[in-house]
């Protein structure tokens, strides 16, 4: 007669959960600090110029990124969303001329495929010949 070893399985769904659990307290706490941060500048407690930065679509974009980074393991995505929205907050604050944007959204592309073409060589090296 065989008897099967649960030991294993019953370890991986322990550490699933774990990790669920992990995500969802960040997942929580992001939450709650938007929901503060939108209740303070709805009481006019965070000075404009903060209000700015904190409540703009180039913020959410930053935001999503460090979330795609730390809590969904997505270097990739998660780079190139922090880029974007941090090229677009630089804009808000520098006041790029043409010419510069003429140039920073070349080098910003260029950037971003060099990004992905070295993920692809590491997913190649890790994970062998796709």
């Amino acid at each position: 007669m065989e008897t099967k070893n649960y030991s294993n399985e019953f370890n991986f769904k322990h550490e699933c959960r774990e990790h669920s659990k992990e995500k969802g307290y960040i997942t929580g706490a992001i939450f709650i600090l938007v929901g503060t941060i939108l209740i303070a500048n709805n009481f006019n407690l965070i000075p404009n110029l903060v209000a700015d930065v904190l409540i703009s679509w180039q913020m959410l974009l930053i935001t999503i990124g460090t979330i795609s980074i730390f809590v969904k393991k997505k270097l990739v995505g998660g780079l190139i969303l922090i880029a974007v929205g941090s090229i677009f907050m630089l804009n808000k604050f520098l006041f790029f001329t043409v010419l510069q944007w003429k140039l920073i959204w070349p080098i910003a592309l260029v950037f971003v495929g060099i990004v992905i073409i070295l993920n692809v060589f590491k997913n190649k090296q890790r994970y062998g010949n796709l």
